[in-house]
């Protein structure tokens, strides 16, 4: 790969050796441009922001509560 590109890899899963469908989920992906002497220029990203990032917040954590308690009782 040369160094403009970006690449993303997605794997089978182990568990099921039938599924030859790949899925792959990132989370909090970042691509800035740093130019040498430059400022960082922020070309890409999925990080939630603003009001979406604080309800995206209290929606991952109301989930891993009721992981959390689905896995204790």
């Amino acid at each position: 790969m040369n160094r403009e590109g970006v690449a993303f890899e997605s794997q089978y899963h182990e568990q099921n050796e039938k599924d030859d469908i790949y899925d792959a989920i990132f989370e909090d992906v970042t691509i800035a441009f740093e130019p040498a002497g430059g400022d960082r220029k922020l070309l890409f990203t999925n990080k939630p922001s603003g009001l979406n990032g604080v309800l995206t917040g209290v929606q991952r954590s109301m989930s891993r509560a009721v992981d959390w308690a689905v896995e204790t009782f």
